[in-house]
């Protein structure tokens, strides 16, 4: 049966199984990808502050990234700090709650900030790129010379802008915008409240499920639920990618290219998980084949886990968001609404 000692840590003394702890236990070998890791999320820290406090590229496009990195700098932090203690400190119930929780919400909380792009995407591609401002940024509201910004000179400067199309073209396809708007609203709360939640909620009753073979079932089943609407949702976003480069301006392609290579980065991590949730273990610290606690297993979990996450936080914040797709944001897109200061 599995017992609880002072420090609320959990151990197995018997032979039931019952699934792997995703990313294994800090306490145990391997310890260089954790300040590998951290020291990656704490470079990404000034870009978020760049990102959020800059009017420029300030916008609603992506704002769960900014949460993710600051998150993972933390969880990083934890687990080098549990690396370096003793393996009971890795057991302690509150960190096994939080870690699982944790990874089994970051990649999930990524998609959502994919979904707010493609949905710019499509409402983009319904405009007629023949009839959009030559201008590339629209005048905002209280500009006191009221003048849009000249779009720059060059090739360089149209693919790194990636003007879309302007807000202030014909009004021709409100009916559709409707509709994308509506899916990726239903996506957004697939993701939130399905995938997220249910992720969340596994991990938080993990470590219940040592005692418990039915919650151990549930557990395993709320995984699974979490990462198969989390690949339809990748599959979902790569075809609204794929669909708003085909049909939206060519300057709308590169875009376009970007959040189906994020969303396919994404899957990465989603199949990685299906594979290894079919192994079950019988003590959070056991090496035996399956555990995910060998050396082989961490290195995959960092490899095919840990590595397109933080690429995809890399991707994200390395762009001017509000450059490409202005400042966002759900409500109705209408064509010759002013731009948002």
């Amino acid at each position: 049966m599995a017992i609880r000692d002072n420090v609320h840590c959990i151990r197995w003394t018997s032979s039931r199984t019952a699934a792997i702890t995703v990313g294994s236990i800090a306490a145990e070998s391997l310890h260089a990808p954790r300040p590998v890791f951290l020291a990656l999320y704490i470079a990404l820290v000034p870009l978020v502050v760049y990102r959020a406090a800059s009017k420029k590229c300030r916008g609603s496009v992506v704002i769960s990234v900014y949460f993710i990195v600051f998150e993972r700098v933390a969880f990083f932090a934890l687990r080098l700090a549990d690396a370096l203690g003793s393996p009971v400190q890795s057991t302690n119930t509150a960190i096994v709650r939080y870690t699982q929780s944790s990874l089994s919400g970051g990649f999930l909380a990524l998609m959502n900030d994919f979904i707010h792009i493609v949905l710019v995407l499509l409402m983009r591609s319904t405009i007629d790129d023949t009839s959009a401002s030559p201008y590339a940024v629209p005048p905002n509201i209280g500009d006191p010379e009221g003048v849009a910004d000249k779009p720059e000179e060059g090739k360089e400067a149209a693919a790194t802008v990636a003007v879309l199309a302007s807000p202030f073209a014909a009004d021709n396809g409100a009916r559709e915008r409707r509709w994308y708007r509506r899916l990726c609203i239903s996506a957004l709360v697939l993701a939130g409240v399905v995938a997220n939640f249910l992720g969340i909620a596994s991990g938080a009753i993990y470590v219940d499920s040592v005692e418990s073979t039915t919650i151990a079932t549930v557990v395993s089943l709320m995984r699974y639920i979490s990462t198969a609407v989390a690949l339809f949702l990748a599959i979902v976003i790569n075809a609204g990618a794929f669909w708003a480069g085909y049909r939206g301006p060519p300057a709308a392609r590169g875009s376009a290219r970007l959040a189906s290579a994020m969303a396919t980065v994404t899957m990465v991590v989603i199949v990685y998980r299906l594979i290894v949730m079919r192994c079950e273990t019988t003590a959070l610290l056991s090496t035996a084949p399956g555990s995910l606690n060998d050396v082989s297993s961490k290195v995959t979990f960092y490899i095919f886990h840990m590595v397109p996450e933080w690429v995809c936080a890399a991707m994200l914040l390395s762009v001017n968001m509000r450059a490409r797709f202005g400042p966002g944001g759900l409500a109705p897109y209408r064509i010759g609404r002013p731009a948002r200061a």
